[in-house]
């Protein structure tokens, strides 16, 4: 018995110690939810990879942001209320047409931490609520804004990309697994992923040729 006991206590003081794991920047949707109790009211600045539209309540719209962890912590999903859809995906993401979920390169996003009657933690990034809010929780932050590197293009990776449906987009092929795609647009040099099967047979060709 007392040697169970003295495992318990052994367990319990390496756990309280960590495991070794990095703690979750401040700028990640799993900080926000764990500390929602006390951001509540606050601006506070997330790092978001992916962009996906929710729905819509006129003239507000929801979206789902992805934010990523670094190595040993945890990123994950979070809402986001904006009450200017357009020009948010014109900044985050790519067009609503093609609403399948779109990987972007890390952009910070500021908004006010709310939690909804049911319990769920979001960002209220509407307009008035922005401005009115005052400085970030975060203005410190651990993850500061880096001089992004030079892109060098490979032309000949480059292509008019097809959708299903037949809307277009040029763009450098970077890479590609069984199930999607990613891709550089040549206009702004942002980074997507779509997936295979909402592109073209001749896109999907290429892709099983050139991967």
């Amino acid at each position: 018995m007392k040697t169970m006991i003295a495992l318990v206590v052994v367990h319990f003081v390496l756990c309280s110690a960590g495991n070794g794991a990095a703690p979750p920047p401040r700028s990640t949707s799993y900080y926000v939810k764990s500390h929602a109790q006390e951001l509540e009211g606050r601006l506070h600045r997330i790092r978001i990879s992916i962009v996906r539209p929710g729905r819509v309540e006129r003239p507000n719209q929801w979206f789902n942001v992805y934010t990523e962890g670094t190595e040993g912590s945890a990123g994950g999903w979070i809402e986001v209320l904006t009450d200017e859809p357009e020009r948010f995906m014109s900044r985050y993401g790519y067009q609503l047409r093609w609403n399948a979920g779109l990987a972007i390169q890390s952009k910070r996003l500021r908004g006010v931490i709310r939690i909804s009657e049911s319990g769920v933690v979001y960002l209220d990034a509407t307009v008035a609520t922005v401005n009115v809010a005052g400085d970030d929780t975060d203005v410190e932050s651990d993850d500061a804004e880096v001089e992004p590197p030079e892109i060098v293009r490979d032309d000949q990776r480059v292509r008019t990309w097809t959708s299903t449906d037949g809307r277009t987009i040029d763009a450098e092929f970077l890479s590609a697994n069984t199930v999607m795609v990613k891709i550089r647009r040549t206009s702004d040099d942002r980074v997507f992923e779509f997936e295979l099967a909402k592109l073209s047979q001749a896109d999907r060709d290429w892709v099983a040729a050139n991967r």
